[in-house]
């Protein structure tokens, strides 16, 4: 079992996930995992210090190599699947997620299909564009 690595956005936080899989099926619990995040439904809030954050209703899931995307509604999933707590002068925040890219690579870091990719780099941003995690995974030998 290989680990991922990660590193925070911009603004964003650190966390980590751990991978043990084969072919194909290595990288789709990836993809699975985060185009299942929003499914069903509108607006979703999250109710921090009494007060609300809304999310505008949906993520677009975006897989960079093969130019596909498509857009999910968040309602009825869970705040930490739509929002993402980033520092923001000195001051934890909770921001919609918005924009979910998948990125695929082989095993010298150019980008590749799906398939045949040896990592995967996963992108959330917020609703002005801002970068809030970053996740990078490798995938296990074949």
């Amino acid at each position: 079992m290989r680990s991922a690595e990660s590193s925070p956005g911009r603004e964003g936080r650190t966390h980590e996930v751990k991978l043990g899989l084969s072919g194909l099926s290595r990288l789709r619990p990836i993809v699975v995992a985060l185009w299942s995040l929003a499914v069903l439904g509108s607006v979703s809030f999250c109710h921090r210090g009494g007060r609300s954050i809304s999310h505008p209703g949906s993520i677009e899931y975006v897989d960079a190599f093969m130019k596909t995307s498509r857009i999910e509604s968040v309602a009825g999933k869970p705040d930490d699947d739509i929002f993402a707590t980033v520092t923001i002068g000195g001051k934890e925040q909770r921001v919609p997620i918005v924009k979910v890219v998948l990125y695929t690579y082989d095993e010298n870091g150019r980008p590749a299909h799906p398939d045949l990719a040896k990592s995967a780099r996963i992108t959330e941003y917020g609703p002005d564009g801002q970068e809030l995690r970053t996740t990078q995974a490798s995938v296990g030998p074949r």
